[in-house]
């Protein structure tokens, strides 16, 4: 979790703004990541009864521009490769 307390800066720089929602997975508390980077968005958090793509896909309609990952391995599903195309 350390990552994401010192992540601001760079969201900001590749020009994420503070209010842009984005998705945050994996999450493993109540909105801990999102208040480290200082980000409004959606976590997989009380999600678990959700495929990660469909997390992906209904929170992308709610808005969100950009999909932040804590575990790479959860990319590694083939039925997540258009997510992973233009990596940050």
């Amino acid at each position: 979790m350390r990552a994401y307390e010192t992540v601001t800066p760079y969201l900001r720089q590749i020009g994420l703004k503070r209010e842009d929602v984005v998705i945050s997975i994996v999450e493993y508390g109540p909105n801990i990541s999102l208040y480290f980077m200082d980000q409004k968005g959606y976590t997989s958090l009380y999600q678990s009864k959700i495929s990660i793509k469909e997390q992906i896909e209904r929170f992308s309609a709610k808005g969100a521009k950009c999909l932040i990952v804590n575990d790479a391995k959860v990319m590694e599903e083939d039925n997540l490769s258009k997510y992973r195309k233009n990596k940050i």
